[in-house]
């Protein structure tokens, strides 16, 4: 039957919104997934409270890229949040985790919340205790877990021991990265070095870290008439990082500037002694040099993608009759990829 004065038209999109909506208003059953919080409602609840809560819970979850969803039987979601309506003015919220093998309960009052407020109060409720349940990790003498906490619980856990961090020493706990990478430097001098560098990335604060890297290298194999010039090379420098976005909890753009400075050695190997001179060049390198970082982060692993381009203040050059065949000098472009753990 349609209402006088609704068009028929108005009335099916009016049906329509309500189909789309409604499910929205309830949690799904729980799937086979590491980061499903199951919900159980027990007990007389008023008419619309349950679906306010939810919508409340949901939201609060997903900032920690957890999912809500509705517990069966059968179902073993990482952990469990049972709320059951004690009277009108409280509710006994329950969590049983699966993480710590823990069933932890607290009763909530509602009497000193309006009736607008009490899903949000709930749903806070329940958040902050399933919160506590695994900030008992961060303890020195916490016992080990008993199952493999899952990614959105170890940076949970991770947040909190930075916060403790803080609270002890009265500054941000910030991140520090080991890191190995395989590094390409190509100079305008006519050589191509490959090797591979070891880094260490402090933070000094939370868009702002320090890296102290260094490495071998071993140059580009150059032919000259009648013979040949091989390159090796060790270098190290500071780089100074900047975040111009994200965060070291995932995805992350850095910006990076600093200073190589090093040893290289030119060798001649000819048949009519090709070069010119003494047949071993070795010298100093210094340049200048900046770039950006793409980088992402898996719980404690980083995974890195750098270029820069730089100048040497300083360089070193092989010549053969008089010409430079290979050298430090010139336009510096390099390349790196790296992978990480986190400090």
């Amino acid at each position: 039957m349609i209402l006088p004065g609704v068009s028929p038209r108005v009335a099916v999109l009016a049906f329509g919104f309500l189909l789309f909506v409604a499910p929205r208003a309830r949690a799904e059953r729980c799937a086979e997934d590491d980061t499903a919080i199951g919900l159980i409602f027990v007990g007389d609840w008023p008419e619309g409270r349950q679906g306010a809560v939810v919508a409340e819970l949901r939201a609060a979850l997903e900032v920690q890229d957890l999912q809500l969803c509705l517990e069966a039987e059968d179902e073993a979601p990482i952990a469990s949040l049972r709320l059951v309506a004690v009277d009108a003015d409280e509710v006994r919220v329950e969590v049983r985790d699966r993480v710590t093998a823990k069933r932890v309960e607290r009763d909530l009052g509602l009497g000193g919340f309006p009736d607008d407020a009490r899903a949000l109060a709930i749903a806070v409720a329940g958040d902050e205790l399933l919160r506590a349940t695994w900030a008992e990790l961060v303890l020195v003498d916490a016992p080990a877990p008993a199952i493999e906490p899952p990614a959105p619980v170890r940076a949970l856990v991770r947040r909190e021991r930075d916060q403790v961090a803080a609270e002890a020493t009265g500054r941000p706990s910030l991140a520090r990265f080991l890191s190995l990478a395989g590094e390409l430097r190509w100079h305008a001098g006519g050589s191509l070095f490959g090797g591979g560098t070891l880094r260490v990335e402090i933070g000094v604060h939370p868009r702002v870290a320090v890296a102290l890297a260094g490495g071998g290298f071993r140059a580009h194999r150059e032919v000259v008439a009648g013979g040949r010039v091989e390159g090796v090379a060790v270098r190290g420098g500071l780089d100074l990082l900047v975040a111009l976005a994200g965060t070291t909890e995932g995805l992350q753009l850095v910006a990076a500037a600093g200073a190589r400075a090093g040893w290289v050695r030119f060798r001649g190997v000819a048949d009519d002694q090709a070069l010119t001179g003494e047949s071993d060049v070795t010298g100093t390198t210094v340049s200048l040099r900046a770039g950006l970082e793409g980088r992402a982060h898996f719980g404690g692993f980083q995974l890195r993608l750098g270029a820069w381009a730089g100048a040497p203040l300083l360089a070193t050059a092989a010549t053969a009759d008089g010409d430079d065949v290979m050298g430090t000098h010139g336009l510096e472009v390099g390349v790196a990829l790296g992978v990480g753990v986190r400090l």
